[in-house]
């Protein structure tokens, strides 16, 4: 089942256990490397979403690089400033006043994409500065992602199949929500992601999704030696996770290789392929909110609620305080302009509604 992100909690985690990391860091060095960078945690998808958001930093200063006076596109010249690029890239050298927002960040995008992954697709399709979405910032993203890594796959494959190079935000947010109710989708596994984060800052799952009373922190144990080995040419370029057979480090991804058996899905939701018949077959939910499933959930958004997730929330919050059946039904009459229309949706919704009330 689906239960809403705390996002407040998230980045308290984020910000104690960046603080974690790099107390136990910096204790001992002075500076970050780029080969250091790849094994500053054990786990790998936060340590590639900061080289991510170095690279980004780094193509930012490179693009200033315009003259009237020279010519910076002839060929010698663009050579010649690949190299100088390559050879900058191993020598990265960050002290920690401006490695901490970097591994903040890659830590609560990290959470989001381990624990909730259409939150995170949903903020990187239609939550950043730019109002248009290409194949080719797909195709760059793809490579900083191992987990839940069908998602971006399947857009990009997407945008292929019709031939799109570039579309406006909105539009690659209706074809992401057409991806995840397509693809019935199914997290990736959690459990060694939850003990990864937790040897660093105990990871409390019940505060992340929603539950304010579990959200007291507790006291956090030192990391571990989390020292692996690398491949330095990756630093340079990282390539396509799906279509090549050279990993960056290795050892980090073999901690997530071992028994996995219990999915995010498995943890919220029971039956992951519940329909409207089996919500029929169960008994009397005293929750709307934990009880919609997560296709369910991208189906009332964007069909009734007209993909306004926020409205949706405040709508459920609302419905949950509803003591009667009618004055559900009443409130939606009145709220959802949608409601008027018949749909296989609607009917869903109303199910919904009848197994907390009737």
């Amino acid at each position: 089942m689906y239960n809403k992100l705390n996002h407040r909690v998230i980045e308290s985690y984020a910000e104690a256990f960046t603080h974690q990391v790099t107390e136990v860091f910096f204790s001992e060095n002075e500076t970050i490397s780029g080969e250091q960078i790849m094994s500053i945690t054990k786990i790998r998808q936060v340590n590639l979403f900061v080289i991510k958001s170095l690279l980004l930093r780094w193509r930012q200063e490179t693009q200033k690089l315009k003259s009237p006076y020279f010519d910076y596109e002839t060929k010698p010249v663009k050579k010649a400033l690949k190299e100088f690029l390559n050879l900058l890239s191993q020598h990265i050298s960050i002290q920690r006043k401006d490695f901490e927002p970097l591994l903040k960040k890659a830590t609560y995008d990290s959470l989001l994409l381990i624990f909730s992954p259409y939150d995170y697709y949903c903020k990187e399709v239609n939550g950043g500065k730019s109002t248009r979405v290409s194949l080719k910032a797909l195709k760059d993203a793809s490579k900083y992602i191992k987990v839940n890594h069908h998602v971006i796959q399947s857009l990009t494959e997407r945008f292929e199949r019709e031939g799109l190079r570039e579309v406006f935000n909105d539009e690659a947010f209706r074809l992401l929500n057409e991806i995840f109710e397509e693809m019935n989708m199914v997290p990736d596994e959690t459990e060694a992601y939850e003990s990864l984060f937790s040897e660093v800052v105990p990871l409390n799952l019940d505060a992340i999704y929603g539950n304010e009373e579990s959200a007291a922190p507790r006291e956090a144990k030192p990391p571990v030696d989390n020292t692996s080995n690398i491949v330095k040419e990756e630093i340079r370029e990282i390539p396509n996770p799906v279509n090549s057979g050279h990993d960056v480090g290795n050892s980090i991804n073999d901690s997530f290789s071992g028994e996995q058996k219990v999915t995010l899905n498995d943890r919220l939701n029971p039956s992951p392929k519940q329909n409207l018949a089996d919500i029929h077959l169960h008994q009397k939910i005293p929750s709307i909110k934990k009880h919609v499933t997560l296709n369910q959930k991208f189906r009332f958004i964007n069909e009734l609620f007209g993909g306004d997730s926020q409205a949706f929330e405040k709508a459920v919050d609302f419905l949950d305080t509803c003591e009667e059946k009618g004055e559900a039904l009443s409130y939606l009459t009145q709220t959802l302009p949608s409601w008027q229309h018949e749909s296989k949706t609607k009917e869903e919704m109303i199910a919904v509604l009848s197994k907390k009330y009737d």
